[in-house]
């Protein structure tokens, strides 16, 4: 329920507490082990906190309506054809999918659409179908390719609807029919635009909340955050640095941990677990038996790639299942987003806005660690690689670069901070023991332009000398001197890059110049 637990009075038990309304008419609050009550019952507090749930009362309407429906079933929720109020109106996808989630029958939307809760449908998986089509239908003014093409970003969409052209087709053909005949019965008049009226309600109405952190000042919970910059900066270690500390309830580099023990969930398609993620969680003191890395999807026998835009459903239920679960690492985040076009913004928006209600309903950090484009003329926070939408719908992005001051270092620095009041960057250094920082916070002015310019014009050098070095013996420095002149590269980036690739640098004989070659591999942290 992801709302305020304690122990019951014999410590033997849990009680949650949230704000919510049980359906009218249902029947039963006892089976089990499991009571639910919303009236006419006395409890103790013994505020005897359980850790790893919130310590405030929540709303969780959904959540409790869900459960309550799949313990205490009625008669009334089994209806196929849901009762649709809210009046179609033209619109672009985003908009629609939010105006049908925050409908009268919003919470009936969300468990279909975004969770693939089939649980208030007999866990029957064409009645379902049937059900979420028909609300698709009034939304979509029975336009039958648009009808496809949303069920197909549903979280119900499978095998079957994708590759059984008969059974969409008739799905859909009864679903339009099905909707008219709805909206015939419940007195819906055609639709109007003069009609349409806006929705505003008194600021005294909502209530305010506090922002649980994470990393304090730096990454929320409840939200999509980002890690970017350029290759080999070191994300992915800071990541499992911060994946450690979490696993151990260990402070912070600059602050303490308010959140104790927790465990995390791995999403790479990047890194590999025995060679990267597992050696980097070992040299960061990880308590390895508190993460849980992605290893494929099994589904009847048969393995599948994982990806937020059709199995998000999955993935809530994973969180589900680990309740003590603080963040979701997904390295990178582009990997995971299925066939999307991630330059689209109304398509990254349509995938992340999921994820963040995900995120806030578990009260859990998701981050994303992705790169930097090739754009170095832009901002820190316009570089982030792909559509505009990831930075715009992620409340925490931060950079992290080299430090062009202190060679072997490299600086977190904050690109886009909604919550965080005055944050500062912070220096770090990886090496055989893991992630080190400095104490002294780094004070950059509008570190999102200078600092990612000048790193990534030492970037620009870093693979121009790799792609000049890769299986060759050595190259005269003369001629790759001339080479980066040609291709805008500085002396002085070209410098700071044979610096941070640790290059070799010897002369051929007394009468020849100076050569270069690429040294041994080793683990720069991307």
């Amino acid at each position: 329920m992801n709302s305020y637990t304690e122990f019951s009075p014999s410590k033997n038990g849990l009680h949650t507490i949230s704000e919510g309304k049980l359906e009218k008419n249902t029947k039963g609050n006892r089976k089990g082990q499991i009571e639910i009550y919303s009236r006419s019952r006395y409890f103790t507090f013994t505020n005897n906190h359980y850790s790893g749930s919130p310590k405030t009362i929540e709303k969780r309407q959904i959540e409790l309506t869900a459960i309550h429906q799949e313990i205490f079933p009625t008669a009334d929720i089994q209806s196929i054809q849901p009762t649709l109020t809210t009046q179609a109106i033209i619109c672009d996808d985003e908009t629609l999918l939010q105006r049908a989630r925050k409908a009268k029958d919003g919470p009936k939307f969300i468990d279909l659409f975004d969770k693939g809760d089939i649980s208030s449908y007999d866990k029957d998986d064409s009645r379902a179908d049937m059900a979420l089509c028909c609300m698709l239908a009034f939304y979509c003014g029975n336009d039958s390719e648009r009808i496809d093409r949303l069920f197909r970003m549903s979280a119900l969409c499978r095998d079957k609807w994708v590759n059984r052209s008969d059974y969409r087709d008739n799905t859909i053909s009864k679903a339009i029919a099905l909707s008219a005949q709805n909206r015939d019965k419940v007195g819906d008049k055609k639709i109007n635009k003069d009609d349409a009226k806006l929705i505003l309600k008194s600021a005294s109405t909502f209530e305010s909340k506090p922002i649980f952190w994470l990393w304090p000042n730096r990454f929320p919970r409840g939200m999509v955050s980002l890690l970017v910059g350029p290759c080999g900066a070191g994300k992915s270690y800071l990541a499992m640095l911060m994946a450690a500390n979490i696993s151990q309830g260990a402070d912070w580099p600059d602050c303490s941990n308010t959140n104790g023990k927790g465990s995390v969930i791995i999403f790479s398609d990047e890194e590999s677990p025995v060679y990267a993620i597992r050696p980097r969680l070992d040299k960061c003191g990880a308590d390895c038996s508190k993460i849980l890395i992605y290893d494929g999807l099994l589904i009847d026998g048969n393995v599948y790639d994982f990806d937020i835009v059709s199995r998000l459903k999955l993935l809530d239920e994973a969180i589900c299942n680990v309740p003590d679960c603080q963040i979701v690492l997904f390295d990178s985040i582009t990997g995971f987003l299925g066939k999307t076009d991630a330059n689209s913004n109304a398509d990254v928006r349509q995938i992340l806005t999921p994820l963040a209600e995900l995120a806030e309903r578990r009260n859990i950090a998701i981050i994303g660690i992705s790169h930097f484009n090739k754009k170095i003329d832009l901002k820190g926070v316009e570089r982030v690689i792909g559509s505009t939408a990831f930075a715009a719908v992620s409340r925490s992005v931060w950079g992290v670069v080299f430090d062009e001051n202190n060679t072997p270092s490299r600086l977190l620095l904050p690109l886009k901070t909604n919550y965080s009041v005055n944050p500062t960057g912070l220096r770090f250094n990886i090496n055989d023991n893991g992630v080190c920082f400095s104490q002294e916070p780094v004070k950059i002015a509008n570190p999102s332009k200078q600092t990612c310019r000048q790193a990534e014009a030492t970037e620009k050098a870093i693979e121009f000398l790799n792609n000049e070095l890769t299986d060759k013996s050595f190259v005269s420095s003369k001629e790759l001197y001339e080479k980066a002149e040609k291709a805008e590269i500085s002396k002085s980036s070209l410098s700071k890059a044979k610096t941070k690739l640790n290059l070799k640098c010897w002369k051929l004989g007394f009468d020849c110049g100076w050569v270069w070659a690429l040294p041994s591999p080793v683990d720069t942290g991307d």
